[in-house]
């Protein structure tokens, strides 16, 4: 089972710290609200050494950074997988 858990640290001048963990490597983006600059990208499965990128598309998670609520302290987020069909995928909504 491959586990993915993410969650946000520090808010400060339009940027947002995350932590992200995906099959014990962990990552720390720096996501902002602007277009080019809020999205992550987490490959789901290894690409096979003999394969192509054309023959073999890897299954990925993105994580898309919409708003952050300074009233509040929410950032709010898209989350968004693509499989090409490969596999079932599980979805469970994490702690607030």
């Amino acid at each position: 089972m491959h586990l993915l858990k993410f969650r946000w640290t520090l808010y400060k001048k339009g940027a947002l710290v995350m932590h992200v963990l995906y099959d014990k490597k962990s990552y720390q983006p720096l996501l902002y609200v602007s277009h080019r600059l809020n999205t992550f990208k987490v490959d789901l499965f290894s690409k096979p050494d003999n394969s192509s990128r054309v023959q073999y598309e890897i299954p990925y998670a993105l994580i898309v950074f919409r708003a952050f609520d300074e009233k509040k302290k929410m950032a709010y987020f898209d989350f968004l997988i693509k499989d090409y069909g490969l596999g079932e995928i599980f979805y469970a909504e994490g702690k607030r």
